[in-house]
């Protein structure tokens, strides 16, 4: 399922904003003035999906709604009906789908922060409120926005108050987009002073730490099925062979034992480059001259060894985007990857110098999570949204954003959104743009 369009009436008492996706292109960039409302209408979409109604009843607006592809359109509104001890009012819900009757659900609006607050005093004292959506380890100093606060205490579990009231149909409808917003604090490495330090590393470095050492972990666990399906192809060779179950009696083309051996040999060079295969792997060796008995069998071969490198595809296509990504943007390093380690880095100046990740530079430490994460941990056709990616990339990175993010789509789908104010990010592309335009009785 995808969206078509969402947006807000009444958003602050003065906007109705629309915003149509660029489905076609998987690319869409909200870009008005500050205040407008951009990282709101990003925030609604986000807690929409997280069940976060709360953010609903606080917020000051009419309605928010969201059209899918599929003609269904969900409207969200304030109830009217007084509520007792509750903070906000209660949203009520509403799907249409042409052919079919409304069906409507009025959820309670409790404050899903102060629960938050609630839960993080009782398990995590040492946890601070920091402004909105952000929270501070008094320990150690590291900032965490909201979403990441719930995931790593698991309160998102305990708010059963809201997940149980939903109705069936509001409940499959939430859960069938994935959808992950990236806010700005979540794109600058904070620092704060350290009072106690429980971890050596600051909350980003943690993470590409963490990054490196779940790419090693996938990278043994291709190469062990690479080796089962070895194992397996390797037993029944001769079996197969003399079945005759790889067309031996076809005439081969001209060259084509030798055309086969050059692309197996270049494909087994990417694996190598890449950490999947060992470098003392060795390469197979060229047909001096046609044999046309030998080139039948050694064909045979060949095809096993296509169907056992045929293992690494998705994940060989995936770091060498990762790497191809990376490396255009770093200056004097390069990236390293290998199954003992995941990655690290090469000095360009010298061969023998190797840099941790968390050795790299905020900036460099954010751009490697954020196309991680688009590549390997977030699911195909997920719903990203990223609010003001400029705040944390040098200039040439920010004209080189968009082309970066149409490379990722290319191998993993996913549908993004950005908000922002940079022309640099935009790079003359503004049929990707949706505009948030004033209020037309304020226009004169």
């Amino acid at each position: 399922m995808r969206i078509r369009s969402f947006g807000t009436r009444g958003l602050f008492g003065l906007f109705n904003h629309h915003v149509e996706l660029k489905n076609r292109e998987r690319l869409t960039l909200i870009h008005g003035p500050n205040g407008f409302g951009k990282t709101t209408l990003l925030s609604l979409l986000r807690d929409f999906f997280g069940g976060r109604f709360a953010e609903f009843g606080k917020t000051p607006m009419e309605s928010f709604y969201i059209s899918f592809e599929d003609d269904r359109t969900i409207t969200v509104t304030k109830s009217q009906e007084p509520v007792e001890d509750a903070r906000y009012p209660k949203c009520l819900v509403r799907m249409t789908a042409p052919g079919e009757d409304a069906v409507e659900a009025l959820i309670a609006s409790q404050d899903s922060e102060q629960r938050v607050t609630d839960e993080v005093a009782k398990r995590a004292p040492y946890i601070v409120k920091a402004g909105p959506e952000l929270w501070e380890d008094s320990r150690d100093g590291e900032l965490l926005g909201t979403d990441e606060l719930v995931a790593r205490f698991g309160i998102l579990h305990t708010r059963t108050d809201e997940t149980q009231a939903h109705p069936e149909w509001l409940k499959h409808l939430t859960q069938s987009i994935s959808v992950r917003l990236i806010e700005t604090q979540r794109l600058i490495l904070q620092r704060r002073p350290r009072r106690f330090t429980p971890s050596p590393y600051p909350r980003s470095t943690a993470t590409v730490m963490e990054y490196s050492q779940q790419l090693a972990s996938k990278l043994q666990n291709q190469f062990n099925e690479y080796a089962k399906v070895s194992a397996q192809l390797d037993r029944t060779f001769v079996v197969r062979l003399l079945k005759l179950d790889f067309g031996l009696h076809e005439a081969l083309p001209e060259n084509s034992v030798s055309a086969k051996v050059e692309n197996l040999n270049e494909k087994r060079r990417r694996l190598m480059e890449s950490g999947l295969l060992s470098r003392d792997d060795e390469a197979i060796p060229s047909p001096e001259a046609p044999n046309p008995a030998i080139d039948q069998i050694l064909n045979a071969y060949l095809q096993d060894v296509e169907s056992k490198l045929a293992v690494f595809d998705t994940l060989l296509e995936r770091i060498e985007m990762l790497k191809s990504i990376v490396d255009a943007h770093l200056e004097y390093k390069k990236m390293i990857i290998r199954q003992q380690f995941g990655f690290q880095f090469r000095a360009t100046y010298d061969k023998h110098a190797r840099i941790l990740p968390s050795s790299l530079s905020s900036g460099e430490q954010h751009i490697l999570i954020l196309f991680y994460d688009l590549l390997f941990n977030d699911a195909e056709n997920s719903l990203i949204l990223i609010d003001e990616p400029e705040i944390s990339l040098h200039v040439d990175w920010q004209l080189s954003f968009l082309s970066d993010l149409r490379k990722i789509i290319s191998i993993v789908p996913h549908d993004i959104v950005l908000a922002t104010h940079s022309p640099q990010i935009v790079n003359n592309q503004w049929d990707l743009t949706v505009p948030l335009n004033r209020p037309e009785a304020l226009e004169s």
